[in-house]
């Protein structure tokens, strides 16, 4: 019985945390390589959407509101704004939408990425 109150007790507070939503993405199965665009904050390149990777998680700003899944095909969960990483929300809308790195720009699925670095381009070149 205790456990019963204690999961009714809990219930309006998680159901205020996080909406099951049904929003559709047309991203590609496999997605193109992710780019850091900030400490944390990974970007999915040339696709119509605004689609990140932080902590994970894949994270989309739509209809005004912030979404978030594990995996990018599918499971989004519109999130309250106070669950959104504040990295995100300083990001101005529309900023990586259709957005293509610039020449040297780089990235993994990892979370190990460096904006700028493996271009070819060595400084040292030469020295062993």
């Amino acid at each position: 019985m205790k456990n019963v109150l204690l999961l009714a007790a809990l219930l309006p507070g998680l159901a205020g945390a996080q909406v099951s939503a049904e929003i559709r993405l047309d991203l590609p199965a496999v997605l193109p390589q992710l780019v850091v665009v900030s400490p944390g904050i990974q970007v999915v390149p040339s696709v119509p959407h605004e689609v990140f990777l932080v902590d994970g998680f894949y994270w989309v700003r739509h209809d005004g509101g912030w979404y978030r899944s594990k995996s990018h095909r599918g499971g989004w969960v519109l999130m309250k704004a106070g669950k959104v990483p504040p990295g995100l929300v300083r990001i101005p809308p529309g900023r990586y939408k259709n957005w293509k790195p610039e020449k040297g720009e780089h990235g993994d699925h990892d979370g190990h990425g460096h904006e700028g670095h493996g271009n070819g381009k060595d400084k040292d070149k030469g020295k062993h």
